[in-house]
C-alpha cells in the first residue's frame, strides 16, 4: 500500500491491539494541554487549541451517532482524542505499523484515536470531522469485539467505517471497481478477513468493494441491517451466524447477489472490455500471422534468389562451354 496517490480518510485501523504501543508516552506528555466535553477528551499542544476544540465536537457527534446508527454505547469512559503535532509523535502513537501515508490512527486498547494535526486540511480528503468519525466506528465494533470475544471481518470493519464517516474512499479510482465488477473479477470477501493485500491496486479494490458491499445492504435490507448485524454478535454469534440471521441468507449468496447486481447494471462495461479483450487478442493474432508470413516469405525469396544465382551460373557455364566449341 506504499506510494499511494491519495490518502484514505483516516486509512488505518490496528486490529493487533495487543500488539501495539498505545503512545502512553505522547498522551501523557506533560506539555500537552486537555479539553473535557461530554463523553470525550481531547488531549493537544498549546497553539492547537481551535483543532482540538473541532476535534472534540466531531467525537462527540461521532459517539451520539454510533449509539443511533451502529447500536454501540461507550459507557462513562470518555474517548479520547490526541492530536500529534509533527509526524514523530503521531508515528510514535503506532509504532511501526502505521503506514506512511495514513492521517489518524485507532487504538482500541485506549479508546483513542490519534491524528496527525499537521495534516488535518478542512473540506479536504484531510478533513477532520470524517477522520474522527471513520475511526470512531472502529472503535465501537472493537468494543463489541472485547466484549463478545467475537471478531467483525476487516471487510466489514472497513465498509462500516466508511459509510459511517459519510465520505467515499479516495484513494482508488472507482473505475478499478466497476471493471472488475463487470469482469466477475471482484476479490473475494473470504480473503479480505484478516487483512487486504499488499498491492496499492488490489488494495484500493479492497476498500472500494467493502465500502460497496456494506452500503448495498443498506440499501437493499434496511438503515438498521448494520445494527442488528453487531447486536447479534454481541449476543455471542459470530459474524457468519449473524450476518445470515439477519439478512435471511449466507454471506457468501449474499455477495455472490451483489456482485452480479454490479454486472447486470453495467453490461455494457462488460461488452466494451470484453470486445476490447477480443479486439486485442485478434490483433495480436493478426500480427502474429503476419509476422509468421513475411518471415516464411523471406525465407522463401531466399530460396528463390539461390536457386536464381544458381542457375544463372549454370547457364554462364553452358554458354562458354558453346563458345570454346565453336572456337577449336
Amino acid at each position: 500500500m506504499r506510494n499511494a496517490p491519495r490518502r484514505f480518510l483516516s486509512v488505518f485501523f490496528v486490529l493487533a491491539v495487543a500488539t501495539v504501543a498505545p503512545g502512553a508516552v505522547l498522551a501523557d506528555a506533560a506539555d500537552m494541554l486537555r479539553l473535557s466535553l461530554r463523553g470525550v477528551e481531547v488531549r493537544y499542544h498549546d497553539g492547537d487549541a481551535g483543532i482540538a476544540r473541532q476535534a472534540g465536537l466531531a467525537l462527540q457527534a461521532s459517539r451520539d451517532d454510533a449509539e443511533d446508527r451502529l447500536g454501540i454505547r461507550f459507557g462513562d469512559a470518555p474517548v479520547l482524542v490526541i492530536l500529534a503535532h509533527g509526524r514523530d509523535e503521531y508515528e510514535a502513537a503506532g509504532t511501526s505499523k502505521v503506514p506512511e501515508w495514513s492521517l489518524a490512527v485507532a487504538l482500541p486498547s485506549r479508546r483513542a484515536v490519534v491524528v496527525d494535526a499537521a495534516q488535518v486540511v478542512p473540506n479536504t480528503a484531510n478533513d477532520l470531522r470524517p477522520v474522527i468519525a471513520h475511526e470512531l466506528a472502529h472503535l465501537a465494533l472493537a468494543q463489541v469485539e472485547v466484549e463478545s470475544r467475537r471478531r467483525f471481518p476487516l471487510w466489514f470493519h472497513e465498509g462500516v467505517a466508511v459509510t459511517f464517516s459519510g465520505v467515499a474512499p479516495l484513494r482508488g479510482d472507482r473505475s478499478r471497481f466497476r471493471i472488475a465488477a463487470a469482469q466477475g473479477a471482484l476479490i473475494p470477501f473470504d480473503d479480505l478477513e484478516n487483512r487486504f493485500p499488499e498491492d496499492p491496486g488490489d488494495a484500493d479494490l479492497a476498500y472500494l468493494q467493502s465500502e460497496a458491499f456494506v452500503a448495498w445492504l443498506y440499501r437493499t435490507e434496511s438503515r438498521a441491517v448494520v445494527a442488528t448485524i453487531i447486536a447479534t454478535v454481541r449476543e455471542g454469534a459470530n459474524f457468519d451466524e449473524a450476518f445470515e440471521r439477519t439478512v435471511g441468507a449466507p454471506r457468501a449468496a449474499m455477495e455472490k447477489k451483489w456482485a452480479a447486481s454490479h454486472r447486470k447494471r453495467l453490461p455494457w462495461l462488460r461488452i466494451a472490455w470484453e470486445v476490447t479483450t477480443l479486439l486485442g487478442v485478434m490483433a495480436a493474432g493478426t500480427i502474429v500471422a503476419f509476422l509468421i508470413v513475411r518471415i516464411r516469405n523471406r525465407r522463401q525469396h531466399k530460396r528463390w534468389r539461390d536457386e536464381e544465382r544458381m542457375w544463372t551460373v549454370v547457364e554462364e557455364d553452358d554458354e562458354n562451354q558453346d563458345e570454346e566449341g565453336e572456337n577449336p
